[in-house]
């Protein structure tokens, strides 16, 4: 019981940290530009708070990764890297990561579909949240959405809380309490339902490949790709739509399988963290 509780209390504090800095970043520029820029009284707050989500991501991800290295030197005794399982892996390895990344966006934009048919309240929330998220637009939209907020996640939900249950219970449990946490982090119901999916994936290739940069390069990929699409990519267009049509087939029929058999066949050895 003592383990279980302290486990658990790790996983709130980890939890916490990154909300607490991200926050803290838009409540503290929220204030300043107020007091300082009188034309922000004239303009739509939550388009303005919008347009700094971005770098209170970025913000919150780089000061939460030193916290959370202080963290486990003080408390595990160990170098984050190490903890967190921050192993090398192959070329091929990270080749069919990739596709796995990309097939992944595929299956998301399926969830997301069904979504907005069963619950067309929920996606609409969704939709509202993705338009602002992306509203700012550019390079450090990209940037943050990204590789900033894939980089932290996974360090948060991969390594420090998968450790932290790994100590505790069996691994099909971790699989699904860390997934069941990453959905239910983004408090938002559709974004939630496909994270959860997403993060069962990831925690799979982590289990397999024994290396936090397996689930992060499925998470970047995936990321990066959906905002360089928003960036980038005319949603209108028939040829374009017509063109993930068939990527969506390719990927969830072959690609995708085929790459997880790949990886589940030349898996690593788990190592487990000890108390």
């Amino acid at each position: 019981m003592k383990k279980i509780f302290s486990a658990g209390m790790f996983v709130l504090i980890y939890l916490a940290v990154y909300y607490v800095f991200q926050y803290t970043y838009i409540i503290v520029a929220t204030t300043y530009y107020y007091v300082s820029d009188t034309k922000l009284q004239n303009l739509e707050v939550m388009d303005w708070l919008n347009d700094k989500l971005p770098s209170a991501i970025v913000f919150a991800a780089a000061i939460s990764f030193l916290v959370y290295a202080w963290i486990v030197k003080a408390s595990k005794k160990k170098d984050i890297f190490d903890y967190c399982k921050f192993n090398p892996i192959s070329l091929p390895k990270t080749t069919a990561l990739i596709l796995a990344g990309l097939s992944l966006v595929s299956l998301n934009a399926l969830v997301v579909v069904g979504i907005s048919m069963l619950l067309p309240e929920a996606y609409e929330a969704h939709v509202e949240n993705m338009m602002g998220l992306t509203s700012s637009g550019g390079l450090w939209m990209i940037f943050s959405v990204g590789l900033a907020a894939p980089f932290i996640e996974e360090v948060m939900f991969r390594g420090l809380i998968t450790n932290e249950l790994d100590k505790v219970m069996s691994y099909k449990w971790v699989l699904f309490i860390q997934a069941l946490l990453f959905g239910l982090y983004h408090m938002n119901v559709a974004q939630g339902i496909y994270t959860f999916i997403l993060a069962i994936f990831m925690g799979l290739t982590l289990h397999w490949t024994n290396s936090i940069w397996a689930p992060m390069i499925i998470h970047i990929v995936n990321n990066l790709s959906s905002a360089l699409m928003s960036e980038y990519i005319d949603a209108s267009s028939d040829i374009v739509n017509i063109g993930f049509g068939i990527w969506i087939g390719l990927s969830l029929l072959f690609i995708l399988p085929f790459t997880l058999k790949y990886l589940y066949k030349t898996r690593s050895e788990w190592t487990s963290e000890e108390y």
